[in-house]
């Protein structure tokens, strides 16, 4: 299973350049499929979509199918959902997932990355999985030399992001 590959002391990744465009066209087929009840954009510059990052592809698809996945989940029917590649400062790309959720409380903060950590329910409302993706998603992330964070608040919804090393451009 997935867990048990990322829980492997030898687990490592791949790094190769890889296009930003290529990234955001696999987010943006994979956003319309899961996101049918959503208003799904993908917000990227033309020219940047040309600029490649260090990265291990399949990885990093991984991660940003898991966020936007969980972006559908919790957010409601009809709510924006918006998967962003942006320079936020020479030599980085950022990559974000942005939704209009239901947020998440500041003490569940610290636990939505835990393995098995979920936030907790609203109401009645169930979400299915058991709580490892975003666990998976932090080692991933975290094996790119990047951290994978969120800022979130109850009721605005969640933006969860992480930093890239964009290919032959200076820090």
């Amino acid at each position: 299973s997935a867990t048990v590959a990322v829980e492997r002391e030898d687990f490592r990744v791949e790094l190769h350049a890889v296009v930003i465009g290529a990234l955001m066209d696999h987010a943006e087929t994979y956003g319309r499929s899961v996101c049918a009840q959503h208003v799904f954009t993908v917000d990227v510059d033309e020219e940047f979509r040309l600029q490649a990052v260090l990265a291990d592809r399949d990885r990093i698809a991984q991660v940003i199918r898991n966020l936007v996945s969980n972006a559908a989940k919790y957010s409601p029917a009809g709510g924006r959902i918006i998967v962003r590649a942006s320079r936020t400062r020479p030599g980085v790309a950022r990559f974000e997932v942005a939704d209009e959720g239901r947020g998440i409380t500041q003490a569940d903060l610290e636990r939505v990355f835990d393995k098995f950590g979920r936030g907790s329910p609203t109401g009645n409302s169930r979400v299915p999985g058991v709580g490892l993706g975003l666990y998976i998603c932090r080692r991933l992330i975290t094996s790119h030399g990047s951290e994978l964070t969120v800022e979130s608040e109850p009721g605005t919804g969640s933006v969860f992001g992480f930093d890239l090393e964009l290919v032959g451009e200076a820090r």
